[in-house]
């Protein structure tokens, strides 16, 4: 391994390391899981109810899984559930003014973060930063198109 790729992976797992940290400072902050914010964050974008087996699928987990999560955060008045009017075997799920609250509580604990690192960091080197945090976006995005595309 060539001294350059060794660098980039210190780099990349450390960045991976931090972004884990920060992410478990959010949910202590929200008082959630993980996947119990992300399904807080989904049902907000939506606007209106969702069934559960659409939030299965967003989520990538069972429908069981959705219904531990859901009875969960029910109990914490976080959500609401109900029987489809059209079909009673069908299930939804709406968030609820507390669910907002949270997902708005834990967006803006994000922010504060986020503002603290970019207030720490020179001003004449933001551009520079952004320009090369957008170049390694981009070239993550197509070294992992390439590779999906041919299935590698």
């Amino acid at each position: 391994m060539t001294e350059d790729i060794k660098k980039y992976v210190v780099i990349a797992e450390e960045f991976s390391t931090l972004f884990a940290k920060k992410n478990e400072l959010l949910i202590r902050c929200s008082g959630l899981g993980r996947i119990e914010c992300k399904l807080l964050h989904i049902l907000r974008e939506y606007k209106s109810p969702i069934s559960m087996n659409k939030l299965a699928i967003k989520l990538n987990v069972s429908n069981g899984r959705v219904t531990h999560l859901i009875d969960h955060l029910k109990r914490k008045e976080l959500v609401t559930k109900y029987h489809s009017h059209k079909d009673r075997r069908y299930w939804f799920v709406k968030i609820t003014p507390n669910g907002i609250k949270s997902v708005e509580n834990s967006d803006k604990e994000n922010l504060r973060i986020q503002q603290n690192i970019i207030q720490r960091i020179p001003k004449e080197k933001i551009e520079l930063l952004f320009d090369y945090l957008n170049l390694y976006l981009e070239t993550c995005k197509t070294v992992i198109a390439e590779r999906e595309n041919n299935g590698k």
